[in-house]
């Protein structure tokens, strides 16, 4: 018969699809990750595809590759690569600089893995690891002690005591005690150094549940007579009894053992050791079915028959959140290791999960039938175990990949529990067995990186530069675009700069840019030029050059000036600086040996009064174009003549006018005006 519930329970597995093959050893060689190897960062906008590199075996071996953010938790990035590198896209992933990856050669789960014992008589109702992970505890009408490799139907110790059906177990966090409930009212404390019995911890009715504390040896008891007793073994007097005046459903500690949740008709929290007020919570209307106290003991979450999950302040009974649905009920509760999430067994079918400060629903995980009795999360945080009434355990991953693992039974499963290590499940069932259950894959061989980081780019920063110089009058100056300085340049999604420069016209004419010029406009003696978008600058050296030429000066100061540096693309703006060096513009024209103002194309303003037959004709050059005035007095300061007008693009520097005759055979003042210069000249009398 035994052996027929062992061959039952693995062609059940093999039959709903699950795959198994024949383990394997570990290749020769020595698997190492050797990119990330730690140290790195890598910028969102740009590192959203990072090469993960292993070496030392055989390109043909099938990897799997995890990441890990500082928890405890590892999600897979792909369950089986080979090739010695892999891309990993980390482009939904938020910035953190705790980030691990860890390749490991696995060897996938066997029949081998299934271990099942079935040395006792009765329902087996309980079980509990060893510290160790070699050893197991289970209770039904007697406690066996088991290898949890090995199975079987032979027990390593068959702990002492009477025959009579056992409620639960608990092994101490030291390894030093076993504690054991019993039908017949009775708590056994059995010494695991000589598997002796402690102490027998007589109880009125029924004990249901037991819970040692993790950190001392204080144990906690729950009887069908209502009451919650503290005990500190191996004394056998407890040091406080708690009633109730209604059914007690669940108790627990919290972290540190300073306070007990007893949940009945309301939720009460009530101090240790001493005693004092309990902490009330009412919240629920059906009675409370479980609690848990949060990781940090600030609050407690409860389950009731009102369909209800609760989460109130563990000092104050202030209800922080509630959820519920409205087609489930509500059957157990469990923080998550990182004390971020809850975990909840619902009445039909589902487990969900909760975001345990907001209240919002994260997941829900189907593919059970009947009630969720109870739900355990693995010490990683990365799966859920749950049990219910349809003869099997369950195992969701929260990573959406894996798909759930069904672990059946001929009848009800009892209780699921994790081994220390996080690798197996031990199952307790009605059926009379106790199996162990690989839900890892064995490692054979694996290597983690350091720590590297994720993050957003950093603040960039450019510095640009317009150079100068000296330049006399009619020479020519090159101005010099320059980037001088820049700080994570190459991160940046500016794609392209465009920038607004003004100059004096006045002083400098622009004969040629090394961009394209994209729009001018003048204001006063100033001239604005929009150069077309030249791709950002990532290394410091020049990227644009101006060339000028010197028009009007007298040791005149002047400089290439940043009007405005637009940025094209779509990440967050350079934080640019800008400075110019100054343009000296520098001696007097003489033309003939006698000064002349030089206009903006170098030339210098000129007149010429000619004509030996009919009126005279004056010929200036002006060398520029817009608007030209011209006035023409007497020695004694008469004005006799005046002409206007406006020169275009097509005009040239050069033009004659035609004087009335009364100019002739006189002296004459000439004075031209600009819109860069003024002469004032004498010209002698044309005959």
């Amino acid at each position: 018969m035994r052996k027929t519930i062992a061959q039952a329970i693995i062609l059940f597995i093999i039959g709903i699809g699950c795959v198994f093959t024949v383990p394997v050893v570990a290749q020769s060689g020595s698997l190492q990750l050797t990119s990330p190897a730690g140290g790195e960062i890598y910028y969102t906008n740009r590192d959203t595809l990072i090469t993960i590199r292993w070496a030392g075996v055989a390109d043909t071996l099938p990897v799997r590759l995890e990441y890990n953010t500082g928890s405890l938790q590892w999600y897979l990035i792909t369950d089986s690569v080979r090739g010695l590198s892999y891309t990993w896209n980390v482009s939904d992933l938020p910035p953190a600089s705790t980030y691990r990856i860890r390749v490991t050669e696995v060897a996938p789960i066997s029949p081998a893995d299934v271990v099942i014992y079935t040395g006792h008589t009765g329902i087996v109702k309980g079980g509990a690891w060893g510290p160790g992970s070699d050893r197991i505890v289970t209770v039904a009408n007697e406690p066996h002690i088991w290898d949890p490799g090995v199975g079987g139907s032979v027990p390593l110790v068959s702990l002492p005591g009477t025959v009579t059906p056992y409620t639960d177990v608990a092994w101490s966090a030291d390894s030093v005690r076993i504690i054991a409930s019993t039908n017949d009212a009775g708590v056994i404390s059995f010494r695991t150094a000589d598997n002796s019995v402690e102490a027998t911890l007589r109880h009125p009715q029924p004990v249901t549940k037991i819970q040692l504390h993790s950190n001392s040896s204080r144990c906690l008891t729950m009887s069908a007579d209502n009451r919650i007793r503290l005990f500190d073994l191996p004394s056998a007097a407890p040091v406080r009894t708690i009633p109730s005046t209604t059914n007690i459903l669940d108790a627990c500690f919290d972290t540190d053992g300073s306070r007990v949740l007893v949940c009945a008709d309301d939720a009460r929290i009530h101090p240790m050791p001493g005693g004092g007020a309990p902490v009330v919570f009412s919240g629920h209307q059906l009675g409370v079915l479980q609690g848990e106290f949060s990781n940090d003991e600030k609050n407690v979450a409860t389950v009731g028959g009102d369909a209800t999950v609760r989460v109130w302040n563990a000092f104050s009974g202030t209800e922080l959140w509630q959820g519920s649905d409205p087609k489930e009920g509500v059957r157990s509760v469990a923080y998550s290791p990182d004390g971020t999430m809850l975990a909840v067994g619902m009445s039909d079918s589902s487990v969900t999960v909760w975001d345990a400060d907001s209240g919002n629903l994260l997941h829900q995980f189907y593919g059970i039938r009947g009630s969720v009795l109870h739900v355990e999360w693995s010490a990683s945080g990365d799966m859920i175990a749950a049990c219910g009434t349809d003869n099997a355990a369950h195992i969701f991953w929260m990573d959406g990949v894996h798909p759930p693992m069904r672990m059946q039974h001929r009848a009800a499963v009892t209780s699921v529990h994790w081994s220390p290590n996080d690798e197996q499940v031990l199952t307790t069932s009605v059926d009379g067995s106790a199996v162990v259950w690989r839900v890892r894959n064995k490692i054979l061989q694996g290597d983690t990186c350091s720590n590297f980081s994720i993050a957003h780019p950093p603040r960039t920063v450019a510095k640009l530069h317009a150079t100068g110089g000296t330049a006399e009058i009619g020479a020519n100056i090159s101005v010099q675009l320059q980037l001088t300085a820049g700080d994570f340049l190459t991160l940046t999604d500016i794609d392209s700069l465009q920038p607004r420069l003004t100059y004096n016209h006045t002083l400098l004419h622009l004969l040629s840019t090394s961009i394209p010029v994209a729009l001018t406009s003048q204001t006063g003696n100033r001239t604005m030029l929009t150069l077309e978008p030249v791709p950002t600058p990532k290394q410091p050296g020049t990227f644009g050059e101006l060339l000028f030429r010197a028009t009007l000066g007298t040791d005149s100061i002047t400089s290439i000036r940043w009007d405005d540096v637009k940025q094209i693309g779509d990440g967050p703006e350079i934080n640019i600086e800008t400075t110019s060096d100054s343009v000296y513009v520098t001696g007097i024209c003489r033309a003939g040996g006698l000064p002349r103002l030089f206009n903006p194309v170098g030339l210098p303003l000129s007149v010429h009064l000619s004509g030996s037959a009919g009126n005279p004709i004056l010929t200036v050059t002006v060398g520029e174009r817009g608007p030209v005035t011209i006035k023409i007095f007497t020695v004694s300061g008469n004005l006799v003549w005046e002409d206007f007008r406006v020169l275009t693009a097509h005009d040239g520097a050069t033009f004659s006018c035609e004087l009335p005759e009364h100019c002739k055979g006189r002296i004459l003042g000439v004075v031209i005006t600009t819109a860069t210069g003024l002469l004032s000249e004498i010209v002698g009398a044309v005959q």
